[in-house]
This record gives C-alpha cells, sequence and structure tokens, in this order.
C-alpha cells in the first residue's frame, strides 16, 4: 500500500475519505460509501496514517456540491472540500 511505502521513507501519509453520492446519472448509495469510509478509517490506522474527512462537509447540501452525475463535487463543492484537506494538512504539520 502506498502509506506503508510513504511511512517506510519517513513521510506522513494522508488518506481522504470518500466523498458523499447523490441519485443522478451513477447512483452509489451512501451506506456503500460509509462503508468504504469505515474501510479507509481502519486501513489509516493500521498504516499510522492520518485521516481526511472529506464525505461530511459535503453532506449538509449535496444536492449544490454534489454534481448531476452524482458522483463528482460540483464547483461549489469543492470549496469546502478543499478548505477540509488544506486545514486537516495545516493542523498536522502545524503550519501557521
Amino acid at each position: 500500500m502506498l502509506a506503508a511505502d510513504a511511512r517506510g521513507r519517513g513521510m506522513r501519509a494522508f488518506i481522504a475519505l470518500l466523498t458523499p453520492t447523490r441519485p443522478g446519472r451513477r447512483q452509489i448509495p451512501l451506506g456503500v460509501v460509509q462503508a468504504a469510509n469505515d474501510r479507509l478509517r481502519a486501513v489509516a490506522r493500521g498504516e499510522g496514517a492520518v485521516v481526511i474527512d472529506t464525505f461530511t462537509p459535503l453532506l449538509g447540501d449535496l444536492n449544490g456540491n454534489i454534481g448531476s452525475d452524482g458522483l463528482h463535487p460540483t464547483a461549489l463543492g469543492y470549496r469546502p472540500l478543499a478548505q477540509t484537506v488544506f486545514a486537516a494538512l495545516r493542523a498536522d504539520l502545524e503550519i501557521h
């Protein structure tokens, strides 16, 4: 796994969760995404990686944050996604 390889090289690994889905051209039930995210959390714990929760920040407005395909963030959805990733990196790496 990439996280183990990074750790072996003395690097910090970050694992972002899958973003939520909504009904669209492609449909993956939220429960399936949540189960996959639970597995990602377990892998991250086992590898000593930092989990970035990119699922929860988009839940508040699925129609605004997830595009008509039901899978990918919209331009609006990329803002909280970017803010979440930046905040997690900044907090873990103690960047001020």
